[in-house]
């Protein structure tokens, strides 16, 4: 599912340079990654604190929930915390919660917030590693080198590779990914599968 997922992400951004020849695709997707990574660093360098934006607004969110949460320690290392008619094991040792908040997005969740308040256990420190400044610093420490036009290419006549022929088909060309059977046909509407189907009279 993950890799499907980045594929998913990846032909959406492609979405306008995927039916153009491969050469003029690649030269899209060039670009854009280009500007992708210029566009990253500059707003690395908006930057206040040592953490992402969007992490440290989400790790606010979750310190105010952990008001209306209670902690109680079983002596060793696992807390139970309450949260109004709710409870959640957290497992500080392994940073695990029930609720998964923490071990899915390497942020502490309320639940846990409220354990290391208990426990004067430093919150910064218990943030997942990626969403240092510096570590993503590193992920778009490189750049790709701008590339001069097409007459500028040095291309001997050796190496030129002749098109295949393009057999012009009826009707209009296809530009939508084809489905699988199980998968709905629209965006935002499920499939009828595993549904029970009734005749328009029923």
């Amino acid at each position: 599912m993950v890799d499907n997922n980045c594929s998913e992400s990846f032909n959406s951004n492609i979405v306008d340079a995927r039916h153009k020849p491969i050469v003029s695709m690649l030269e899209d997707i060039r670009l854009m990654c280009m500007k992708r990574i210029t566009d990253r660093k500059s707003a690395l360098l908006t930057w206040k604190g040592e953490w992402a934006p969007n992490v440290v607004r989400f790790f606010d969110q979750n310190k105010s929930d952990s008001i209306k949460c209670h902690v109680v320690w079983n002596g060793e290392y696992g807390y139970e915390v309450s949260e109004g008619e709710d409870r959640h094991n957290v497992f500080v040792d392994t940073k695990k919660c029930t609720c998964r908040v923490w071990e899915l997005t390497g942020v502490p969740c309320c639940h846990t917030i409220v354990v290391f308040h208990f426990s004067s256990i430093d919150l910064m420190t218990v943030i997942s590693q990626c969403y240092y400044k510096e570590v993503y610093a590193k992920a778009y420490e490189h750049v790709i080198h701008h590339v001069p036009g097409v007459k500028f290419w040095n291309v001997r006549a050796e190496d030129e590779v002749e098109p295949p022929l393009v057999e012009i088909k009826v009707g209009r060309p296809k530009k939508n990914r084809v489905r699988a059977k199980h998968e709905p046909r629209h965006q935002h509407k499920l499939g009828r599968k595993g549904k029970l189907q009734h005749c328009s009279l029923c």
